[in-house]
């Protein structure tokens, strides 16, 4: 073989070889796109709340199948903590509706009986008893407002609790 027609065979294999790389480059980086662009689908959907999507990887053992196994994790936590935050909520708000609706009894009471006061031919022991009546309600509006607070504090953790075992009979 002649120098000539051996330098046009290796011009061919060079030529040929950077070809077959930039191919192989082009087909890696539009695979590297793709994955990419399902990952991102699949973190809209678990950021809407949604189960993601499962990605055509077959083997489990591909750094895209490694990342969605990892996401579905995450969306799973995130779902959790999201039902947990709800109910939470809806906690929160019941034992607030509760102490409200246990506000309006005394505070009835106490109308009812400062309507009584008002009247002019009440004799002074009736009048006393209003008034005692009156101190007992307020009493109660007094613990239901400090339990609102309370609750208020360990909704925003002011406060902690302290979980320990106490005999009740003994306090």
């Amino acid at each position: 073989m002649t120098s000539a027609a051996a330098l046009a065979v290796s011009l061919g294999a060079v030529l040929f070889s950077v070809l077959f790389c930039a191919w192989n480059w082009r087909k890696r980086r539009r695979e590297l796109t793709e994955t990419m662009e399902e990952l991102e689908r699949m973190i809209e959907a678990a950021e809407r709340g949604e189960a993601p999507s499962a990605l055509e990887t077959g083997s489990g053992e591909t750094l895209p199948s490694r990342l969605y196994a990892e996401l579905q994790k995450l969306a799973a936590m995130y779902q959790a903590a999201e039902k947990a935050s709800r109910r939470q909520k809806e906690e929160v708000q019941q034992t607030v509706s509760d102490i409200s609706h246990q506000l309006r009894g005394p505070m009835a009471g106490l109308l009812m009986y400062q309507e009584m006061l008002r009247d002019e031919n009440l004799d002074k022991e009736t009048r006393l008893r209003c008034l005692d009546v009156m101190e007992e309600q307020i009493q109660k509006l007094d613990f239901l407002v400090k339990a609102l607070v309370k609750l208020s504090r360990l909704e925003s953790a002011m406060i902690r609790m302290n979980r320990k075992e106490e005999n009740l009979f003994q306090c």
